[in-house]
This record gives structure tokens, sequence and C-alpha cells, in this order.
């Protein structure tokens, strides 16, 4: 075997085995370790749509990575859907396209 790569499997092969039985002994908890529930109260626009952002764009970024949709939204709602299109393209890289078939409706 070749010096450099045995130079480079003996750190790897120390990293992998040094994460065996890193877990704590002992029974995990029953419930959830961290809760994860919406915030209480009325939402804010802003925070509800920082939550569709999230929400959507991880969605999009697992499902249908870069595809385009479409935008159909009422004149009330057309500003923050649009926004929420723009971060939704920041995070997935999906991006505005009138004639997809994928649309977000408000």
């Amino acid at each position: 075997m070749k010096l450099s790569v045995l130079v480079r499997l003996v750190p790897v092969a120390a990293l992998l085995l040094a994460g065996c039985e890193s877990l704590p002994p002992g029974v995990p908890p029953q419930d959830d370790i961290v809760k994860n529930d919406p915030p209480a109260g009325e939402l804010s626009p802003r925070k509800a749509e920082n939550l569709l952002i999230t929400a959507l764009g991880l969605y999009t970024l697992r499902e249908m990575p870069g595809i385009g949709i479409a935008l159909n939204s009422d004149q009330a709602t057309l500003m923050p859907a649009a926004r929420i299109l723009k971060g939704m393209g920041a995070m997935s890289g999906v991006r505005f396209d009138s004639q997809a078939q994928v649309e977000l409706r408000s």
C-alpha cells in the first residue's frame, strides 16, 4: 500500500472509531427532547411569512429543487406571496414561471 493512501486512511479510520460508544449509558427519554410547537398566540404577518418560507422552502428543496412555480394570487396577498416565493427561491432554487404546472396560491 502506498504511504500517501495509508496516511489518509489512518486518520479517517481513527475518526470513525472515535464515534463508537459515544452515547451516554441508560434509557433514552420517552418524550420529545426539543419542543417544536408553533409559537402561542397570533402571528404577525412577517412571522407567518417566515414560517411559510421555511416550511415550503424545505419541502421544495427536498422534493422539487429548482423548478418553476406560478403565482396565483389576489391583489391583497400578491406582495406577501411574491416575498414568500422569493424566499423559497433563496432556499431551494425555485423560480417564478407563469407557465409552470405547480403554483403557489394565496
